[in-house]
């Protein structure tokens, strides 16, 4: 039922989509996150087109095809914070954290695949003060993905950002 809604909306608003990813592209992608994608995620990423529609400006290209405005994609975006060796000690990038769409001002909002439910966490660089922990700039959603793509279906954008909770 949401991935019609999906497709209604989009063809609504006239978007040129990305090309859809085949289904062995993201069992890879999947392979190389190490943790279970969302079905919705899968599901759009196959039949609907690879990032490049959603709040904001869009799902960021799971892997593959046209990256985003500042030519990243989903993975390859996880890949970038998940190395180690950074030059701030405290940095440290949450394991199964994929990020999945830009706010702009380096803030993202990320899902939580460790999360059997795949809830939403929001990442915003910005709260980091330079001498405390990054912690402080994960602010955690009680929605899932699919409850998150729905929220925007239905106009609810103002609410996506930063979610229903505040603060990790």
């Amino acid at each position: 039922m949401l991935i019609s809604k999906i497709r209604g909306l989009l063809s609504e608003q006239g978007l040129k989509l990305n090309i859809v990813l085949a289904r062995p592209l993201i069992e890879r992608a999947e392979k190389t996150f190490g943790h279970p994608l969302p079905d919705l995620l899968k599901t759009l990423c196959e039949t609907v087109a690879n990032g490049g529609f959603g709040p904001a400006g869009g799902l960021l290209p799971l892997t593959e095809g046209r990256p985003d405005e500042k030519g990243r994609t989903s993975l390859g975006l996880w890949q970038i914070y998940s190395k180690e060796g950074s030059a701030d000690p405290s940095w440290h990038w949450p394991d199964g954290l994929l990020p999945v769409c830009h706010w702009g001002c380096a803030i993202y909002s990320c899902v939580n695949c460790l999360d059997r439910k795949f809830t939403m966490v929001t990442f915003d660089p910005n709260q980091h003060s330079g001498k405390d922990s990054w912690d402080r700039c994960y602010f955690r959603d009680s929605r899932t993905f699919d409850e998150w793509m729905k929220d925007w279906v239905e106009g609810r954008d103002d609410e996506l950002m930063f979610g229903r909770e505040s603060g990790q």
